[in-house]
């Protein structure tokens, strides 16, 4: 299994489709990478409710969407940053989606901080289903906006050795917070506070 940091633009990795199945799918590119800065992350760890001796850890950004396993669709995820002990997420366990039980979280600084991008808007990294976005906490709306920059990926290309945020994803950024979307529905943008349980 690579590191996000080894994993080029074009390789397939493991992620889910809209039928819930596991399915490998190439990286498009990267919405954000910074490789020799050092960045907040949860390190979550998780345990199979069947299978207690098999745990796993996955470091996150506070910011980043991950799905929750009692959530039937795809679309519906939460910032990593709401996630408490004893919630369940989606864990991939021998090519299949089963329940992982969260065991504790803590706050961990991490060097390099990187966000691809795959058609389905998911990846599973260290065996959890986790959203290519992060930010905004509807998965839905992240993955159909994003889109435009798909469309400027697959004409112009992606350039991983760019660690800048394009200029687009920005501009797309700025015109969601521009339309208000959080007065009008349950649509929220991270807004950098959350609980930290303890340091490590």
């Amino acid at each position: 299994m690579k590191p996000l940091s080894n994993i080029e633009i074009g390789e397939c990795v493991l992620v889910i489709n809209k039928e819930n199945k596991l399915i490998y799918g190439p990286i498009e590119g990267f919405s954000h990478l910074k490789r020799n800065s050092s960045f907040s992350f949860l390190l979550i760890n998780i345990e199979i409710d069947d299978h207690r001796y098999i745990t796993t850890s996955l470091f996150i950004s506070p910011n980043h969407l991950i799905f929750l396993a009692n959530d039937k669709e795809v679309n519906n995820a939460i910032f990593a940053s709401q996630l408490h002990s004893g919630d369940h997420i989606k864990y991939v366990y021998k090519n299949e989606i089963i329940l992982g039980k969260i065991r504790n979280i803590y706050l961990t600084i991490e060097e390099g901080y990187y966000v691809p991008l795959t058609p389905s808007g998911t990846i599973i990294i260290d065996n959890v289903l986790v959203s290519n976005y992060a930010s905004v906490n509807n998965h839905y709306l992240a993955h159909n906006v994003i889109k435009i920059y798909r469309r400027w990926i697959y004409l112009f290309g992606s350039n991983k050795n760019n660690e800048n945020i394009h200029w687009l994803l920005k501009l797309i950024e700025r015109l969601v917070q521009w339309c208000g979307i959080e007065k009008f529905s349950q649509i929220s943008m991270f807004n950098g506070v959350f609980q930290i349980f303890d340091f490590i």
